[in-house]
């Protein structure tokens, strides 16, 4: 019996399921066919409710959040049916007199189905929507029930408009909060040492950076701050997708926290458009933390609540659930102006977004020019907020040392008017200098070219000197006396130079030599050089000065504002060096800087170049100044014995010169027909090592007396021929290191009063010792700051001026040549080429019976005597110049010797020399 029962078959969850859902829409296709058997009847209700009942058997939900879930998952059924279904609700519910009801299935039909919507279904749905929200309207966007306890959830128009972007905006740069580091609370930040968290490279399940890039954050916290007070705004695109125009009579924003005041804004959109800016502003009442939700609008009669997860485009936009700005307490306002200066159009190189500049003016200045300028500083700080600090800085292009020098202030001034109540205001005096190197282009041009050649008067210098030859001890060159090149080897070239710098310097600096010291002397001297003064086109720089204020609530928090003015600085060009010498002067201590200055300006410039010495310069002229200067000492008080020389200490002792240059050198000049004066400076020009060697003090000091009396440069000293003269030369060592190998000579020279001198003068003068002579070694001068003894070398020699021998040779030059023209005549005369003149011959008769019979005995005596007498002194005076010599040599050499051994000394005890002059 149990052998003829069938077995009975399983059935599987999917046919299961399957079988349910057909059994679903069988049974919501036949309450479709009562519905619509009921709207034949104009039984509205029962249809409504009956269509209602079929909705879960078509897969149709009226939760629109849901209904774009299942889109995007692919299951959401027949779009067409749907469409149908919900067109009949509509129509229903509007026979019902629900209108309600036909408003919120409406919205659902265009928010849900837009994309399949046909663009006259659009439009016609649109056209309804309104045409129903204009009758009755709609509330808040809230969840309605039936009475059959069904509910259909709101509906919030995303699409309508279509939002593309979105940025939260940060504040102006000008309302930007800072935070106020203070110097006080460096101390109070905590360092990394006395964290309590420990580092470690171990990632934690951490989800990778493309997995992090394609998830939404939940919370996205803003990197600024906003302020109590403060507008604020968020920046959306827009676009309408619809056939019809779509006005937008409502669009703000849905905060949470704090406080947030909104200003709703309208706007039209035309049909199919897009996508355009809105700006949606609203005011934070209160400090904390303040979320952006999304935004309310109120578009074709239905308001809705848009949220960021919610929108369209939320994936695209990678949009949060919020948006979390902090909102700061409140700071005060100031406004920055400069009503002495014109305002300016042009200012792009340093505008930035964080610069918060609030004004662009414009200055004209020349350049070496000091002009103040007045920036008023005022309160408008909405809230009634007191400015309690205030500080400026600078922000430009240009270096750190040169920038200081721009624009200078004083900032007791700033703090010596806080604080500052709202409303209120006060002056701020800038002082702008007009900044620049005083060179003409093409002379810099030259000077960047120029690499080893010496700088002559033309100013082609070498932009950095030789060191090596600046520190070079051991030539005794440049003496303070005399000039390097007045050697038997250089005469030409002072003659060169003489004729360079032209006649009307070699006329003024005769007047100095001679000690012209006339009270403001004003001269004007002729056009050196024409200069092209197109290429000195004025210089534009733009500089930012910069306000942090803070006060309040703002500044109890830490926080302060920025605010800015920007100035744009023309600098025209008013004195040019075109180019630039060195001379020796008087003094051995003094040497002098010759310039050729040029007149870049179109007024007539007075140019005071040192004391009480000035210049009058035409228009575009140039003119040569001498400018008198001390030299520089090769070593300062700090220098000592065991300091060595190398490349950096010579680096350091250019730059030494040049500041000793620019402290001494200020050519002060005054435009005649107005009130503008300025000041030059010469610290940019390039010095080579030849040029540096005029202004550097030589290594050897010399001190020369004449018979026991010092000599001066600028008295001449009258001596008769055969009066014997003593020269007494001590030689100081100042360079800092010891000098081997020494060589000193006297060189005599004639000055013919036309720039040349004659060096061969062997025949003029008679030495008494010895002009030439080498030293050992010549040790230094100071040790210590202390001077020790017998490092001074002196040498003492003997000259006498001997005219009577140069009178001598040159009668017997005199008598050949007239001997020469009686022996051309008498040939002649013997020739019958001339006839004879009985005159002639008897003067020269008488002349031969004058002259002394060479033959005669007593007259070769006398003449060998004459001549033995003459040959003898010539003997002893060189004899006297060999003991001398010697006797130097020796005391050179016990001099070097006892320095040797007082070293020695030193070095074994410890202890610094003792001078043997000076007591116990």
């Amino acid at each position: 019996m149990g052998k003829d029962k069938k077995p009975v078959e399983s059935v599987d969850d999917s046919t299961f399921e399957r079988t349910n859902k057909g059994s679903h829409r069988q049974a919501a296709f036949y309450r479709r066919c009562s519905a619509l058997e009921a709207a034949r009847e104009s039984d509205w209700e029962k249809c409504y409710y009956l269509l209602i009942e079929s909705l879960s058997g078509y897969g149709l939900t009226l939760d629109p959040i849901e209904y774009e879930k299942r889109i995007s998952e692919r299951r959401m059924g027949w779009a067409g049916i749907h469409v149908q279904v919900l067109s009949d609700l509509v129509r229903s519910a509007t026979e019902m007199g629900c209108e309600q009801l036909a408003i919120r299935h409406l919205s659902f039909l265009l928010q849900c189905f837009c994309e399949i919507l046909t663009r006259q279904e659009k439009s016609d749905f649109a056209r309804e929507l309104e045409s129903l929200g204009s009758k009755c309207g709609e509330g808040a966007p809230v969840n309605l029930t039936l009475d059959n306890g069904f509910t259909i959830p709101s509906v919030n128009l995303t699409k309508f408009p279509m939002v593309s972007s979105l940025k939260i905006q940060n504040l102006f740069a000008s309302l930007r909060p800072v935070k106020l580091k203070p110097k006080s609370m460096d101390n109070l930040i905590p360092t990394s040492a006395s964290s309590p968290f420990i580092f470690t490279p171990i990632q934690m399940s951490r989800p990778s950076s493309r997995r992090r890039s394609l998830t939404s954050p939940a919370v996205q916290n803003m990197d600024f701050k906003w302020i109590q007070g403060e507008t604020c705004q968020i920046t959306l695109q827009v676009s309408n997708y619809l056939p019809v125009e779509l006005q937008v009579n409502h669009i703000a924003l849905l905060t949470d926290g704090v406080a947030f005041q909104t200003y709703p804004t309208s706007l039209t959109l035309p049909a199919e458009s897009g996508p355009f800016p809105i700006q949606l502003t609203g005011t934070p009442l209160n400090s904390g933390k303040l979320d952006i939700l999304g935004y309310s609008t109120h578009v074709l009669g239905v308001k809705s609540d848009c949220r960021w997860p919610h929108l369209p485009n939320s994936s695209r936009l990678k949009l949060p659930a919020k948006y979390v700005v902090e909102v700061i307490p409140p700071l005060p306002l100031i406004d920055i102006s400069a009503p002495d200066l014109p305002k300016s159009d042009t200012f792009t190189s340093l505008t930035t977004d964080n610069n918060a500049i609030m004004s662009n003016v414009s200055l004209t200045i020349y350049a070496g020019q000091t002009k103040t300028c007045s920036i008023k500083v005022t309160n408008n700080s909405p809230n009634n907020d007191v400015i309690e600090i205030i500080s400026v800085k600078m922000i430009s292009k240009l270096v750190k040392d040169i920038e200081t020098n721009l624009v200078t202030w004083n900032d007791n001034d700033l703090n010596n008017c806080l604080p500052l109540p709202a409303q209120s205001s006060f002056d701020f005096d800038i002082k702008v200098y007009g900044i620049s190197d005083f060179l003409s282009p093409s002379t810099k041009k030259r000077a960047s070219s120029f690499k080893v050649k010496s700088a002559s008067v033309s100013g082609t210098s070498s932009p950095v000197p030789n060191i090596a030859n600046i520190t070079n001890t051991n030539s005794l060159t440049g003496s303070p006396h005399h000039h390097p090149s007045s050697n038997t080897a250089g005469d030409s070239g002072s003659s060169k130079r003489s004729h360079i710098l032209g006649s009307a310097l070699a006329n003024f600096l005769s007047e100095l030599q001679v000690g012209s010291s006339n009270s403001n002397i004003k001269r004007k001297y002729d056009l050196v050089n024409s200069i092209n003064l197109e290429e000195y086109q004025p210089r534009v720089i733009e500089v930012i000065l910069e306000f942090e204020y803070s006060g309040g609530g703002g500044l109890a928090s830490g926080y302060c504002r920025r605010s800015a003015i920007a100035i744009n600085i023309e600098i025209i060009p008013s004195v040019l060096i075109t180019k630039w010498d060195v001379l020796p002067a008087e003094m051995p201590s003094h040497c002098y800087l010759v310039f050729d200055v040029l007149n870049a300006t179109n007024y007539e410039m007075e140019l005071n170049y040192s004391e009480n010495k000035s210049i009058l310069i035409e228009p575009r002229e140039t003119c040569r100044i001498p400018v008198p200067v001390e030299r520089v000492p090769l070593m300062n008080e700090e220098s000592s014995l065991n300091k060595v020389k190398n490349s950096k200490n010579g680096i350091s002792l250019l730059e030494r010169c040049k500041h000793h240059l620019v402290n001494q050198v200020n050519l002060n000049w005054s435009l005649l027909t107005t009130d503008i004066t300025g000041v030059a400076f010469m610290s940019e020009i390039p010095w080579t090592g030849d040029l540096l060697d005029h202004i550097i003090m030589s290594s050897v000091q010399w001190d020369v007396k004449v018979n026991g009396n010092d000599l001066k440069i600028e008295e001449d000293l009258n001596f008769s021929i055969g009066e014997a003269i003593m020269l007494t030369i001590s030689v100081t060592n100042i360079s800092g290191n010891s000098l081997r190998d020494v060589e000193l000579w006297v060189s005599c020279f004639q000055e013919q009063q036309n720039g040349v001198k004659n060096y061969k003068v062997d025949m003029k003068r008679s030495i008494l010792g010895s002009d030439r002579v080498y030293i050992d070694e010549v040790r230094i001068e100071c040790y210590f700051l202390e001077i020790i003894n017998n490092l001074i070398y002196s040498h003492e020699l003997g000259m006498v001026l001997s005219q009577r021998v140069n009178n001598q040779l040159l009668g017997l030059k005199g008598l050949y040549t007239q001997l020469s023209s009686i022996k051309k005549y008498l040939e002649l005369v013997v020739e019958d080429k001339l006839p004879r003149n009985n005159a002639i011959i008897y003067l020269l008769q008488d002349i031969f019976n004058l002259l002394p019979d060479t033959m005669s005995e007593t007259f070769v005596k006398s003449v060998y005597v004459k001549t033995n007498d003459q040959m003898l002194v010539v003997y002893l005076a060189s004899l006297v110049r060999s003991v001398i010599a010697l006797h130097n040599l020796i005391n050179n050499k016990i001099t070097n010797r006892d320095a040797e051994k007082k070293e020695g000394l030193k070095d074994k005890n410890g202890e610094k020399p003792v001078d043997s002059k000076k007591s116990p």
